[in-house]
């Protein structure tokens, strides 16, 4: 991943095969950034900390399971497509998101990743999406 994609506070992955093998896959929560690597914080595993350079950084993919567990919910449905918000405080909040149906989510012609999710969230509403149950349920 590049550093400018990257916000502190986004879920991302560790692929190095080299160091840190046995963590590979499991969510992490970027700490701090700089010009080389940044600095992830485990979600699973208690004040456990890594440093890693920006190419071994991976996206979270997102799945429609990862987007209902950020509290996203179907607000309008016909058939031709679906029209989705966020949950907060038992309110819906915007911005809302539309897909059409058997597209793939995408943004601006690529798909997005759970961090690119909770950036344009972030930017749109100035709120950050719960990632509280996020991986309690997979």
């Amino acid at each position: 991943m590049k550093a400018e994609e990257l916000r502190i506070g986004n879920l991302v992955t560790i692929d190095n095969p080299k160091c840190y093998a046995e963590i590979k896959g499991i969510p992490m929560k970027v700490v701090s950034i700089n010009k080389e690597y940044a600095t992830l914080q485990s979600l699973t595993r208690y004040r456990d900390e890594y440093s890693q350079f920006f190419e071994y950084i991976k996206p979270i993919p997102i799945t429609w399971q990862t987007l209902s567990n950020c509290g996203l919910v179907t607000t309008f449905k016909n058939t031709a497509g679906v029209i989705y918000g966020f949950v907060k405080d038992n309110e819906i909040i915007s911005p809302h998101v539309s897909l059409k149906y058997g597209e793939p989510i995408k943004f601006m012609k690529r798909e997005i990743c759970l961090h690119d999710l909770q950036n344009i969230c972030f930017v749109l509403t100035g709120e950050e999406i719960n990632i509280t149950n996020l991986f309690n349920q997979q």
